[in-house]
């Protein structure tokens, strides 16, 4: 629940973020103030960094055995293969995001015939949906198991998506972005939170690793997308997100099956009990 709310904050950022060339090129300020904008926000994050208690987390990590630089006692892990499902489920849906991230206004324009200022506002839309969708997520996950709720988010983003690269109708190419943008929203924090879950006593280990992946995987989409894109053609390119999809679809019910088969699942409490709970 709570790193759903947190990633709140991600698709806020987002949403604002296309914004601001949009903000300086119409007070004739140039679009590179755009990245300056952006560095003196880095700077403000530098600055609230040193402002954060990190003790308690210093304290765990002391106290937990796979941090303490060993990197081989770390992967000493019981069932690797879901965490190694874990990985590859992080790398192949950002792979998915990054391209959408990408590809989402130009395809509009070039194959759906939307006209430039829609497109990226369709964008902005598609982040923006995304701060409902972690809401709903992290509201869900408290009465569906995890790894169940992985599997029908992925699947509800399959079908919008699929929606929206074939549908030939406008308004119901965007609606269908934009609800992609809910369902799409959850399956990050949900990764997370089975790594950690799956693994209490070596979850710092875990969750970086599985992160790590998520960084792997932007890094490389851009580039297998850009391959793509000069070897075929956009609409080719939009059915290879999907691909990364059908592919995270796959892990998802793999993770679904084995974690019902150990009966791995969250102890149950009462959200307004959370929320009281995070407020003290």
């Amino acid at each position: 629940l709570f790193v759903n709310i947190s990633q709140i904050f991600f698709g806020l950022g987002a949403f604002t973020g296309p914004l601001l060339p949009v903000f300086t090129i119409k007070y004739d300020l140039g679009w590179e103030y755009s990245y300056i904008i952006a560095a003196g926000l880095c700077c403000i994050n530098l600055i609230i960094i040193f402002f954060i208690d990190i003790s308690d987390f210093d304290y765990e990590v002391s106290k937990n055995s796979t941090t303490s630089g060993n990197f081989t006692s770390a992967f000493r892990l019981e069932n690797k293969s879901i965490f190694i499902f874990l990985m590859l489920l992080m790398f192949f849906y950002v792979c998915a995001e990054t391209g959408l991230a990408t590809w989402i206004p130009t395809f509009l324009r070039l194959n759906k015939a939307i006209n430039e200022v829609l497109a990226g506002q369709v964008l902005s839309l598609f982040w923006f949906s995304t701060i409902a969708g972690r809401i709903i997520t992290g509201l869900l996950s408290r009465k569906i198991k995890i790894a169940n709720l992985l599997t029908i988010i992925i699947i509800l983003t399959i079908i919008f998506l699929g929606f929206g690269i074939y549908f030939s109708n406008a308004y119901l190419v965007i609606s269908a972005f934009i609800l992609a943008g809910i369902f799409i929203a959850g399956i990050w924090p949900l990764i997370v939170s089975i790594g950690g879950i799956k693994y209490p006593e070596k979850k710092n280990f875990v969750i970086s690793i599985i992160i790590l992946c998520g960084g792997l995987g932007g890094l490389s989409a851009p580039w297998l997308l850009g391959f793509i894109l000069d070897s075929f053609n956009l609409f080719f390119a939009m059915n290879i997100i999907l691909a990364f999809l059908l592919m995270a679809l796959i892990l998802a019910i793999y993770l679904a099956i084995i974690t019902a088969r150990n009966k791995i699942i969250l102890p149950k409490q009462e959200f307004g009990k959370d929320i009281q709970d995070f407020l003290k």
